[in-house]
């Protein structure tokens, strides 16, 4: 196993322990059990960025420049994860609104899906990238509402719960994607002799953070929850058609910005570096997520109206 994936198996293991510790304890998740990856997190963003800064070699190219790719391309990396996590919440609250329903729509979304999947085989050029995508996505679908059904039928995971992971999971993807536009201009200066320039890779960026900075003034102008819910979570799955857009926006149009690097582009020192700080901000997400999560539960049970009294006995 690469070395660098060796961080981010340690990190879900004890993702794995500090959730199945909350859940087993008593009061379940009450328990803080983010705070062990929150921790483990920290520990290995200071170690990723102080390779990044010192024991990385230089770029051949852009010499020590190039360091700040190592906050740069984690950022970008994760935001576009933080938008995916709030996009399949804002799919999962809206479908556990009618939570029968969901064995069948899995059932309906599967077989489909892993009928585009054959028929990709047989095909090819854009054809067969275009039945695999959808084949994919209806297959991911279909994984999700079984979850869904799962986690409502074992877990009492309700709409409510998945829009408050929606909404913390955009707004720390708002706050990745702004560090990565600040990163990207520093970085272009020295480089291209421009702070900004209207090129598709960063338009799309910029319309990528925009978009979900919409949906989040959108859910502070909505006073009723049921309402808010509903249209927040339209909104984000409506935000989200511009990941792909801005992911493939290197390969589709001319651009100033570098197609995305892979191992055989980089030397193995410096895709280490890279992979650590991109699981050191993974994990530090989940632990915003989860810290955002909680105050968005607990905002909404300071809203929700008191109990109503038990009715009187009648004599």
């Amino acid at each position: 196993m690469p070395a660098g994936y060796i961080f981010g198996v340690v990190g879900l293991f004890i993702f794995a322990l500090t959730a199945l510790a909350a859940t087993l304890r008593p009061g379940g998740v009450r328990a803080n059990w983010e705070h062990g990856i929150g921790l483990y997190a920290l520990g290995l963003l200071v170690y990723g960025q102080y390779g990044g800064l010192y024991l990385a070699p230089p770029d051949t190219w852009m010499a020590d420049v190039a360091r700040i790719l190592y906050v740069h391309v984690p950022a970008a990396w994760i935001s576009m994860v933080a938008f995916t996590w709030a996009f399949a919440a804002a799919f999962g609250a809206l479908m556990l609104e009618r939570p029968k329903s969901l064995p069948v729509l899995s059932a309906a979304t599967a077989v489909p899906g892993i009928g585009l999947i054959g028929l990709a085989m047989a095909l090819t050029g854009v054809q067969r990238g275009l039945a695999a995508f959808f084949g994919i996505l209806l297959i991911l679908t279909a994984v999700e509402c079984a979850l869904l059904w799962i986690g409502n039928r074992f877990f009492n995971w309700t709409s409510d719960t998945l829009d408050h992971i929606s909404e913390a999971s955009t707004e720390v993807g708002v706050v990745l994607g702004v560090l990565l536009l600040f990163l990207g201009s520093v970085f272009s200066r020295p480089t291209f002799n421009v702070y900004w320039t209207w090129d598709p890779r960063l338009t799309a960026s910029a319309v990528m953070v925009l978009t979900f900075v919409g949906v989040s003034l959108l859910r502070s102008s909505v006073d009723d929850p049921i309402t808010r819910r509903t249209w927040s979570n339209v909104a984000t799955i409506l935000a989200y058609i511009n990941i792909p857009v801005t992911y493939m926006s290197v390969k589709w149009w001319r651009t100033i910005h570098q197609l995305q690097s892979t191992p055989d582009t980089l030397s193995s020192d410096m895709t280490f570096w890279l992979r650590l700080n991109a699981w050191a901000f993974l994990f530090l997400s989940i632990w915003f997520v989860a810290r955002r999560w909680r105050i968005a539960r607990a905002r909404a049970l300071a809203e929700a109206p008191p109990e109503l009294p038990p009715a009187p006995e009648i004599p």
